[in-house]
C-alpha cells in the first residue's frame, strides 16, 4: 500500500480496509510526488508477473480556500493498479529545466505510451499549466478544472491522473492530463486504453 498525505490518515484508511476484510501489509509507504510514483511503478514491474498482483495507491489532501477562487482545495484518490486493466498510465514528464520545451515533454509522454497521435482530450487542473504547455500541440485549454478543485498542491498530479482515467474509460480514447506539483512545476501525462482487455 502506498499513501499520499498525513500518515495518521493513511493509518486510519488502512485500518478501515482491514476491518472490511482486505488483506494488507502492516505498514505502508509514503508517496509525496510524481518521482515517488515512478519508483513505485519501477518496483512493481520487478514483481512476479502474477495475474492477480495488485498495488493500492491512495491519498487525501485538504487546504484552505484559495484567494483566487474561494474554493477549498480538498481531494482524495484511490487506485488499484495491476499488470492488466482497462487503462494504462503512461509515464508522466515534469518540466524541470528551461530547455525542456512543451513539445519535447509531449513527445516523451507519447513515446512512453506508444502513441503516434496526440490525444483528442486533455484536462488541466491549473490554467497556468494549460497555458504554459499549450505549445505542445495538445488541446490544453479545452478542459481547465481549477475552479472546481481549488488549490490541491502536491496531490494535484494524482487527481489529474484519476480524472483522466474516468475520461479515457468513458470515451474509450486516450486522455492527456496536466497539473502542477507542490513546487509549481508543470507535469504532463496521458492515460490510454488497454486494447488487450
Amino acid at each position: 500500500m502506498y499513501w499520499f498525505g498525513a500518515l495518521e490518515s493513511g493509518q486510519l484508511f488502512r485500518q478501515y480496509l482491514v476491518e472490511q476484510g482486505w488483506q494488507l501489509p502492516m505498514t505502508f509507504s509514503a508517496i509525496e510526488n510524481i518521482d515517488d510514483l515512478d519508483q513505485v511503478i519501477d518496483r512493481f514491474h520487478h514483481y512476479p508477473q502474477q495475474q492477480n498482483a495488485r498495488l493500492l495507491c491512495a491519498g487525501v489532501h485538504c487546504s484552505p480556500p484559495s484567494d483566487k477562487s474561494g474554493v477549498v482545495g480538498e481531494a482524495g484518490f484511490a487506485w488499484i493498479a495491476g499488470h492488466a486493466g482497462k487503462v494504462i498510465s503512461g509515464r508522466p514528464e515534469r518540466q524541470d529545466k528551461a530547455d525542456e520545451t512543451p513539445v519535447r515533454l509531449a513527445e516523451h509522454v507519447m513515446k512512453s505510451a506508444a502513441m503516434k497521435d496526440m490525444p483528442e482530450h486533455c484536462l488541466a487542473l491549473q490554467k497556468s499549466v494549460a497555458e504554459e504547455l499549450q505549445q505542445s500541440g495538445w488541446p490544453t485549454l479545452d478542459h481547465i478544472l481549477e475552479v472546481f478543485w481549488g488549490e490541491l498542491q502536491g496531490i494535484s498530479p494524482f487527481v489529474a491522473m484519476s480524472i483522466a482515467v474516468f475520461q479515457s474509460r468513458e470515451n474509450q480514447q486516450p486522455c492527456g492530463w496536466l497539473a502542477q506539483d507542490a513546487q509549481r512545476k508543470s507535469i504532463i501525462g496521458v492515460i490510454t486504453i488497454d486494447k488487450e482487455q
